[in-house]
């Protein structure tokens, strides 16, 4: 197999959101044209897309970002290419507050999720309104509920499967 990315390739392609969109544009005259069909421009487009996810990889954004060493300023054919902090986080577990509160939560919370399970299991099935006896977590008072049919709805789409080989 011949090497997809080069540095010719690379040298020779413009990036931009304009020139994104004109490859958008010359790929459907291909398809108004008769060059290529839907379903084989579908198949190169998820192509392209697992190629774009795999170089997108942790491993691949970290050697960039390593290569970067702190420069904020790098430009490549137009392009910005900054370091950035993501997936910031906290841990407030050291705190008696967020602890309590959090126990709390997952107490209501698992109860709650049990009865919301329950009342969709029930509205996926049925046909027409239906009752549910709501339990409240905290007074254990209970409440009679309606429970309407689900609305059920959907997309239709493409699905492209490459062989592992």
């Amino acid at each position: 197999m011949n090497n997809l990315i080069t540095k010719e390739f690379t040298s020779n392609v413009q990036l931009s959101k304009a020139s994104i969109k004109e490859a958008y544009n010359s790929a459907i005259k291909a398809i108004d044209n008769g060059l290529i069909d839907e379903v084989e421009l579908q198949v190169f487009a998820k192509y392209f897309t697992e190629i774009g996810k795999a170089l997108s990889s942790k491993d691949l954004k970290d050697k960039a970002f390593d290569s970067l060493g702190g420069t904020k300023d790098y430009t490549y054919k137009g392009v910005k290419v900054e370091p950035i902090q993501t997936s910031v986080k906290y841990d407030f577990t050291n705190s008696d507050a967020f602890n309590k509160i959090t126990e709390k939560i997952e107490i209501n919370s698992f109860l709650l999720k049990e009865q919301l399970d329950e009342v969709k299991k029930i509205a996926k099935t049925i046909r027409k309104p239906n009752t549910y006896n709501f339990i409240e977590p905290e007074t254990g008072e209970i409440t009679e509920l309606e429970i309407l049919p689900a609305i059920k709805t959907s997309t239709d789409s493409v699905k492209v499967t490459f062989p592992k080989d």
